[in-house]
């Protein structure tokens, strides 16, 4: 059963984030890129932690992880 996989979150407006797909090796290493949005352009790299539609998916991986071992 694979537990950890490794989901791209990215805000489109965070000029350090941003869609892996088409960098060599995308389908090995990476499940799948999802946009999201955290707010203004001056906090989206740093309010992923404190969006929702980031923190929930994390949270599930980390139970379903602790469940696993």
């Amino acid at each position: 059963k694979e537990v950890l996989k490794w989901t791209n979150f990215y805000d489109p407006d965070d000029i350090l984030g941003f869609p892996l797909r088409g960098l060599p090796n995308y389908k090995d290493a990476v499940e799948e890129d999802i946009p999201i949005q955290t707010g203004t352009v001056f906090a989206a790299h740093t309010d992923y932690w404190t969006d929702n539609s980031f923190t929930v998916p994390v949270a599930e991986r980390l139970a379903a992880l602790a469940e696993y071992l």
